[in-house]
C-alpha cells in the first residue's frame, strides 16, 4: 500500500488583498509597509520559498508556492492547503508538514494580518486543527485501518461513491481513488472539505464560547453578595465578554458571506460528490449560520444588560458611599463641638459642669 500525496489544510476568512498582501510578501519582503522589517525578513526566511505563481481562477484565485519540499495554495477566501507528493514516510513527512505549518506559515500569516482588531482572548486560546489527508489508491478497509493504528488513529466511518471512497477519522481523512477514468479533481474536492470542515470547527468553538459566556455572566447576575474590591474586575469580565460577542458577529457575517459564494461557483457536480461523501451541504451550513447568528444577538441582549444592571449596582453602592460619608461628617462635626464642652475631673470647672459634661458624654457615645 502507498500513499500518493499528504495534505493538509484549514480556513481563515479573507479577502482578494489580503491575498495580494501574501503575495507582495512572497515575491519581496521589503514591500510590506507598517510591519518590522527585520522580523518579516525572518519569516521570509523561515518559509524557504521556491517557485511563487499568482492564479487567476474562474472561481477564486489562488496563490502558489513552494515551501520545503511542501506546495502550499491560498484561495481569496482563505482556504489554506499544503500539499506533499512523493511520499516516503508517511508519519515523519506529515510531521514535517505540520512543523512547517506552526512553525513558519502560521506565524507568517498571524503577522502578515495581525494588524486590526485582535483576536479575543476567549479564541485565542483555542488550539488551531489541521485535519490531515492521505490520498491512496486501491486500497482496502483492511489496510486503512492498519495505517490508521500504525499513527495513533481510531477509524470512526467511511463513505463511498464511483470511483471514489474516503475513510475518516479523528482529525484525519484517507481518500481512497479506486476508478481514475471519473475525472475527479482532487485539488478542488479537498479545497471544498477543508473549507466545510474548518466552518463547522468554527461553529463548534463558538458555541462553546456562547455556553462558558453564558455560565460566567449568569454566575454573574446570580451571586448573592459582591465584594466591593472585586467590581472592577467583574466589570472588565463584561467588556470581554461583550467583545467577544462582537467579534464572533462579524465574523458568522463573514463566513456566511463566504459561504454564500463558494456555494455559487462551486459545481454541481462536486457539490454533489461531497454530500455523497459526508460533508454537510452547503445550505445546512448556511442554516447553522443563520442560527449562530441569532443565538449570538440574544448573547449579546444578555451581557448588555447584564452590564446596564452592574454599572446601576456599582452607581447605586457609589450613592450609598457617599451619603454615608456625609453621616460621617456631620457625626464628626457633632463629636467636636460637643467634646470641645466636655470638662474633666482635673478642671477647675469640674463641680460646676460635673453634670452637663455626663450628659455630653453620654451624647459622644450615642
Amino acid at each position: 500500500m502507498t500513499i500518493d500525496r499528504i495534505y493538509l489544510g484549514t480556513w481563515l476568512p479573507r479577502t482578494h488583498l489580503h491575498l495580494m498582501e501574501l503575495y507582495d510578501f512572497l515575491q519581496d519582503y521589503h514591500v510590506i509597509e507598517g510591519l518590522d522589517t527585520e522580523r518579516v525578513k525572518d519569516l521570509h526566511q523561515r518559509l524557504n520559498i521556491g517557485k511563487i505563481e499568482f492564479q487567476e481562477n474562474p472561481g477564486f484565485n489562488v496563490v502558489e508556492f513552494t515551501s520545503s519540499n511542501t506546495i502550499i495554495t491560498v484561495t481569496e477566501d482563505g482556504v489554506i492547503v499544503l500539499m506533499k507528493d512523493k511520499v516516503s514516510d508517511v508519519d515523519k513527512d506529515s510531521k514535517e508538514m505540520e512543523s512547517l505549518f506552526v512553525n513558519a506559515l502560521g506565524p507568517t500569516l498571524s503577522y502578515l494580518f495581525s494588524r486590526g482588531a485582535p483576536l479575543p482572548q476567549a479564541l485565542a486560546d483555542v488550539k488551531e486543527v489541521y485535519p490531515k489527508i492521505f490520498i491512496a489508491r486501491n486500497i482496502t478497509k483492511d489496510q486503512v485501518q492498519k495505517l490508521m493504528e500504525s499513527i495513533g488513529v481510531k477509524l470512526l466511518s467511511h463513505k463511498s461513491i464511483n470511483g471514489l471512497e474516503i475513510f475518516y477519522g479523528k482529525d484525519l481523512e484517507i481518500i481512497n481513488i479506486t476508478d481514475d477514468k471519473e475525472g475527479l479533481d482532487i485539488n478542488e474536492l479537498i479545497t471544498s472539505g477543508v473549507f466545510i470542515d474548518s466552518f463547522l470547527d468554527s461553529l463548534e468553538r463558538f458555541l462553546f464560547v456562547h455556553r462558558k459566556m453564558w455560565e460566567d455572566i449568569s454566575a454573574i447576575r446570580d451571586a448573592n453578595d459582591t465584594r466591593y474590591k472585586d467590581f472592577p474586575k467583574i466589570r472588565i469580565k463584561i467588556l470581554e465578554s461583550l467583545k467577544t460577542v462582537s467579534f464572533i458577529q462579524i465574523r458568522l457575517q463573514q463566513m456566511t458571506d463566504a459561504l454564500a459564494v463558494r456555494n455559487t461557483i462551486t459545481p454541481k457536480e462536486l457539490r454533489l460528490k461531497l454530500t455523497q461523501l459526508g460533508f454537510e451541504d452547503f445550505r445546512i451550513l448556511e442554516s447553522s449560520s443563520r442560527y449562530f447568528e441569532k443565538l449570538f444577538e440574544m448573547t449579546a441582549d444578555f451581557v448588555n444588560s447584564t452590564l446596564v444592571l452592574f454599572e446601576s449596582l456599582v452607581s447605586e453602592n457609589t450613592q450609598r458611599e457617599i451619603r454615608l460619608l456625609q453621616q460621617f461628617v456631620v457625626i464628626g462635626a457633632i463629636v467636636g463641638f460637643f467634646g470641645m464642652n466636655i470638662a474633666f475631673p482635673w478642671e477647675d470647672r469640674w463641680t460646676n459642669t460635673f453634670l452637663s459634661s455626663i450628659v455630653v458624654i453620654c451624647i459622644v457615645i450615642l
